[in-house]
């Protein structure tokens, strides 16, 4: 690659990226059926016309943003597994830092939980494939720590490892977005507080996978 190449090339990832960045600012705020081209290109101060040079439709910028906050999310979890000493532990952990993220970044959480349903396209379907992946991967290194938490004692030895990471993951996205869901608004006389009802919500799924009394 020549050095006009290299220029031209730096110059189109950085105008790629100003889009996305301009993108997810809309998207953020408005949600996927808020948000429309012409809104992005506006808030990008680029014509309409460019950036569809860079993205063929509303789906395809909207994966894009949602591609980047996944590779966050994963990167919360890869580091949470990191830390436990045992299988449980790990697992425990990789579902605290999903809670974690839901606190450290509430827009690109709701975008992230949103993407159900939005069809792709030519140039949205790279991305949500990449995602896909990217999804598999957690859950085989989810399946891999209750595997090791079935060899050392810390979960139960009658569970199937990617089983266990399939339920244990949707046990806690359902019962988290419930929550969250909820506002101020949980039943009761206020008494409940509601990032206290998450944790111990967690923590009874978790209990699921301990081992019985011998």
């Amino acid at each position: 690659m020549t050095g006009d190449q290299s220029r031209r090339e730096k110059e189109k990832q950085a105008r790629e990226a100003e889009i996305v960045d301009a993108a997810e600012r809309i998207f953020f705020a408005k949600g996927f059926d808020g948000a429309s081209m012409d809104a992005i290109a506006r808030e990008a101060r680029f014509t309409k016309r460019t950036l569809y040079q860079y993205f063929d439709s509303k789906e395809g910028l909207y994966f894009a943003v949602a591609l980047k906050w996944f590779n966050v999310l994963i990167s919360y979890f890869d580091e949470a597994l990191k830390k436990g000493s045992n299988g449980y532990e790990k697992f425990y952990l990789a579902g605290a830092a999903y809670f974690r993220f839901s606190k450290d970044y509430p827009d690109a959480f709701r975008l992230l939980n949103s993407c159900k349903g939005i069809k792709t396209g030519p140039d949205a379907d790279g991305r949500f494939q990449a995602m896909a992946r990217l999804k598999y991967d957690m859950f085989q290194k989810l399946a891999a720590a209750v595997e090791e938490g079935r060899r050392d004692g810390s979960i139960r030895q009658d569970l199937d490892p990617m089983m266990g990471a399939y339920a244990g993951v949707y046990l806690s996205i359902g019962f988290l977005n419930f929550v969250l869901q909820q506002g101020e608004n949980l039943p009761g006389d206020g008494r409940v507080e509601k990032e206290a009802l998450i944790t111990y919500g967690f923590q009874l799924i978790a209990a699921a996978f301990r081992p019985g009394p011998d």
